[in-house]
């Protein structure tokens, strides 16, 4: 007899709970890890998904294909509109089954999924998740976190968010889409210019810059209610924040006289204290994971360049020599890199370079410009802006400079994106 772990009353959204068994967790000490993700010449895992039963249009197994086809690890074998037999699988050349069931009582879906190990005979994960039709898509994609966390013992990316600008109704409104592109909705509609979408560390909140009154201010909107409310209030432009890693802090530029610098902000008393001084511009801020360094953008020596400096103003140095413009510094999740965009003979490209400034290289290629580079939170991924088919649309990358996908996007131009958080 098999010794579920019953796990009950975990709220997914607003409006579902799951409720699931786990015949072997992710975390037991004993599971075995069948990916090493941080190994470069790891081979890719043989994986057929069925399609679940009860599920007229493979909606779930399409999901779960599409997700674990993304990241890269797997590589996926027959399974569409096909059942059979583990034998016939272990032939086939699989060495992992998903399959599973849906279940519709008219408003509540109940979804089980099964993952086993066929070359070993183990049931490495068995869940049910029951939640209302609308959550279909979510509940996919939490399956598809648990299969990964279970082969991999990493966490899967696949319920996060991308926040990003789009000029669908003209103006430049923040939007949310689904890391895949997918459930967009509109988070500002004022009507004017919305910038900079920021997450914070919690994924509660948005920080972003807004015309809506005339002149650039930063405004934090939260995601739950919708409530918004400046960051501070001041007669001076500030625009471009970035939260602290512990979300007390927000560092952003201060715009007056035709001079900016950066400031920071404590969130809880409004304290507001300066960072950088001097003639120029200083804009673009990015807060290290360590919290202890900002990266930024300064065109302090010449050109815009990128910039870092600790947190208590000292320490300042730049780390970019090469190209005409450099812009738009962004942490990797690990601390370890910094992608940036850099205008190069024929355009701007997206580049990465270690935390200390060596080891710079090429990310992307291709016709057009390449900006705005955003991490996925496991590191593994670059969101980014391009014009390589023309108008303005969001691209994944991997490191290796291979685009994984061109985001559905709204239907009109889409930029600036920025990627949340996991959970």
């Amino acid at each position: 007899m098999r010794n579920y772990k019953i796990i009950t009353n975990i709220k997914l959204s607003a409006i579902m709970l799951v409720f699931y068994f786990s015949a072997v967790g992710p975390h037991n000490a004993e599971s075995k890890v069948y990916i090493d993700i941080t190994s470069p010449s790891s081979r890719r895992l043989p994986v057929v998904i069925e399609d679940f039963r009860g599920d007229e249009d493979s909606r779930v197994s399409d999901i779960i294909r599409a997700d674990l086809n993304f990241i890269g690890l797997f590589n996926l074998i027959g399974g569409k509109g096909e059942k059979a037999d583990q034998s016939f699988w272990l032939s086939a050349g699989a060495e992992i089954l998903i399959k599973g069931s849906v279940t519709d009582d008219g408003e509540i879906l109940t979804i089980e999924a099964f993952l086993h190990d066929i070359v070993r005979g183990h049931r490495l994960v068995a869940k049910r998740y029951r939640g209302k039709k609308s959550d279909l898509r979510r509940i996919a994609h939490r399956f598809s976190n648990d299969a990964v966390k279970s082969l991999t013992g990493e966490d899967g990316i696949f319920e996060t968010k991308i926040a990003f600008v789009s000029k669908k109704r003209g103006n430049k409104e923040i939007h949310i889409m689904d890391y895949d592109g997918k459930n967009q909705r509109e988070i500002t509609r004022n009507g004017t210019i919305n910038l900079s979408p920021s997450w914070s560390p919690d994924r509660r909140r948005l920080l972003f810059t807004s015309f809506k009154k005339g002149k650039a201010s930063l405004y934090l909107k939260e995601l739950s209610t919708f409530r918004e409310e400046p960051l501070i209030r001041s007669d001076n432009q500030n625009m471009g924040g970035a939260w602290s890693p512990d979300g007390k802090m927000v560092v952003f530029t201060i715009s007056k006289n035709g001079d900016s610098d950066l400031f920071m902000v404590e969130r809880s008393t409004r304290t507001l204290r300066r960072l950088t001084s001097g003639w120029g511009l200083d804009v673009s801020p990015s807060w290290s994971p360590d919290g202890k360094t900002i990266a930024f953008v300064s065109d302090r020596g010449g050109n815009p360049n990128v910039y870092f400096i600790s947190v208590d103003g000292g320490n300042l140095r730049r780390k970019t020599f090469g190209g005409k413009y450099n812009t738009s510094p962004v942490w990797s999740p690990d601390g370890q890199w910094i992608a940036y965009s850099s205008l190069q003979k024929g355009g701007f490209r997206i580049y990465i370079m270690a935390a200390d400034g060596s080891g710079n290289r090429q990310a992307t290629f291709g016709p057009g410009n390449d900006e705005e580079p955003s991490w996925s939170p496991d590191g593994r991924f670059l969101a980014f802006t391009s014009t390589r088919e023309g108008g303005k649309a969001i691209y994944i990358t991997d490191l290796n400079g291979n685009i994984v996908s061109k985001l559905e996007g709204t239907g009109g131009e889409d930029m600036n994106p920025a990627w949340s958080p996991l959970d």
